[in-house]
């Protein structure tokens, strides 16, 4: 096709040549047109919003998010930046039976409603200390009540989950998901809604995650969670989890998650999401033949064994490769 100009409309919006080059090289359309829609939008992201009008599903999205921050054009993430450090549980004071006396006499106060609602929700009063403990969340964190119970009910719904209906966590527990919520940036009743609806798709992606690795009849393991998300974070079908899993067990001759995250880490930063970009990316490469006048060969071998000779060398050096790779990594973790 000739090249030719085309005419846009007066009313357009730009970005610079550098932003373009980046997303021409990176050669990811769904990185592209996400672009262009948080440009139209100036950078607002709603993910339920986006998905739906870019007819996407949301693993598709996050994908095309995924190759955004990789090439710095999506910045801060879903959650804010702080500018100062999260407070600590060792800089919490050491709240008295006077300090919750205090809280609870102050008729300002949404303490008082906030206690009366966790106990309901864990089904039983408060010991002093663990009152203690909320009172800690709710003045040293200064989390909202609402954000305060929205957390609690999340940890209730994880622990029965875990451990069979009826079961509660402790509030030792919860206040180690809220010091995390608080680094998170997870602060606001807006923010804990999104980041609850995330971790709930994560969840959601679970069970078929966990049968392309083998692993049927139970849950997820706290430490298998965390790989799990990654994956989905990185936009991983449960097809290309199932040939990763293949990977590493010809590889090591078991499923090791972290030799199996190595691979999948690997392709995701060269862009490959799908075991059709997977295989076109590992296929044997033709070297050019340089032109030349015509002279008599001897007859080649069969075509069939020779590829499939230099495709078996190509894989045991590729595997020898990534194990020295993924010893080191374990060698300093």
């Amino acid at each position: 096709m000739a090249s030719h100009h085309i005419a846009l409309g007066d009313d357009t919006i730009s970005m610079s040549a550098a932003v373009a080059d980046k997303l021409i090289a990176r050669g990811q359309g769904d990185a592209a047109l996400l672009y262009l829609y948080l440009l139209r939008r100036r950078g607002y992201l709603d993910p339920e919003q986006a998905a739906r009008q870019l007819q996407w599903s949301r693993l598709q999205l996050d994908s095309a998010l995924a190759h955004l921050r990789e090439l710095g054009l999506a910045g801060g993430g879903d959650q804010p930046q702080f500018t100062s450090p999260a407070p600590r549980p060792e800089d919490a004071p050491a709240y008295s039976a006077a300090d919750v006396n205090q809280e609870l006499a102050d008729h300002s106060s949404a303490f008082p409603d906030l206690l009366s609602e966790v106990e309901v929700a864990l089904g039983k009063r408060l010991s002093p200390s663990d009152t203690r403990i909320l009172l800690e969340i709710f003045d040293h964190l200064a989390l909202p009540p609402e954000v305060i119970y929205l957390l609690v009910m999340w940890q209730i719904q994880e622990y029965e989950d875990r451990y069979g209906l009826g079961r509660k966590p402790r509030m030792s527990m919860i206040r180690t998901a809220a010091y995390r919520w608080k680094e998170s940036g997870v602060d606001t009743l807006e923010a804990a809604e999104a980041y609850l609806k995330k971790l709930e798709y994560y969840r959601s992606q679970e069970g078929e995650l966990l049968a392309a690795v083998g692993i049927t009849g139970r849950k997820a393991a706290a430490g298998e969670r965390k790989y799990l998300a990654a994956w989905t974070e990185m936009g991983f079908p449960p097809e290309t989890v199932a040939l990763a899993c293949d990977r590493t067990i010809t590889n090591t001759g078991a499923m090791k998650w972290a030799y199996c995250n190595a691979i999948l880490k690997r392709w995701h930063r060269e862009g490959l999401h799908t075991p059709e970009e997977v295989a076109v990316q590992q296929q044997p490469r033709r070297q050019p033949v340089a032109p030349g006048p015509a002279v008599s060969r001897a007859p080649a071998p069969a075509p069939q064994t020779a590829v499939s000779h230099a495709e078996k060398e190509r894989e045991i050096l590729e595997n020898e490769r990534w194990m020295r790779e993924f010893l080191k990594q374990q060698e300093s973790s």
